[in-house]
């Protein structure tokens, strides 16, 4: 409850920043919201190319970053809000400027979908 809480915080916290940063773009809540993104797409970089490691490394290591990745891929949410507060970034990144940004996020956001594809949404392939 006390880690839901905390995210649901975060979360409203991060699109408040953002609406306040469309109103006051050269502001300090414009480069703090720009920092965090750039952290946490970086965040998801490496939990990739970790769980890319282990599924490689085969044995044990596959099943494990296979739980991995069905717990972090089937964590329930509101898919509308989920694709609200995604579309008030790209438009964030976009009215603000930061294109470099914006590029890197929706190459993230591509990669998180091929990998929830190749991965957990798929059946298993018996020859």
């Amino acid at each position: 409850m006390k880690k839901k809480l905390i995210g649901g915080l975060f979360s409203v916290l991060y699109t408040a920043l953002m609406i306040l940063s469309l109103f006051v773009p050269n502001g300090m809540a414009s480069a703090l919201v720009t920092a965090l993104t750039w952290v946490a797409c970086l965040l998801v970089w490496v939990a990739v190319l970790l769980c890319l490691a282990g599924w490689y490394a085969g044995g044990t290591h596959r099943e494990e970053a296979k739980q991995a990745l069905t717990r972090f891929f089937s964590t329930p949410g509101n898919n509308v809000i989920r694709w609200a507060r995604r579309s008030l970034l790209v438009i964030f990144l976009a009215f603000t400027g930061h294109v470099v940004t914006l590029a890197f996020y929706l190459l993230t956001l591509v990669a998180i979908k091929v990998l929830r594809a190749q991965i957990v949404d798929a059946e298993p392939v018996t020859v």
